[in-house]
């Protein structure tokens, strides 16, 4: 995959709760400067994917990158401290 000027990305991301596998093999690149969308149907894992950017679900295996730093083993509040944005109160121009 090519990552030049990842802003945040995974690869070949495994998630989701206690034993339960939900995403299984996820690769992505957000960049600078670009708008990135995750679409699907419902129960496709869009929420388990983000939930897994930030710490808040169980990552089996592969890795989450913030600014070229390996964020995958870091609990919420190490996340936050990293600089990742998305929480409360902090969504530039109303995102969500």
């Amino acid at each position: 995959m090519d990552a030049s000027g990842a802003l945040m990305q995974t690869g070949a991301l495994v998630a989701g709760y206690g034993n339960s596998t939900v995403i299984s093999g996820v690769d992505f690149v957000a960049r600078r400067g670009e708008i990135t969308v995750i679409v699907g149907p419902n129960g496709s894992g869009k929420s388990t994917l983000l939930k897994s950017l930030f710490g808040l679900c169980s990552v089996h295996s592969g890795s989450v990158e913030y600014a070229g730093r390996d964020i995958t083993r870091m609990e919420p509040h190490e996340i936050a401290r990293a600089g990742v944005p998305g929480q409360r109160g902090e969504r530039p121009h109303g995102a969500v």
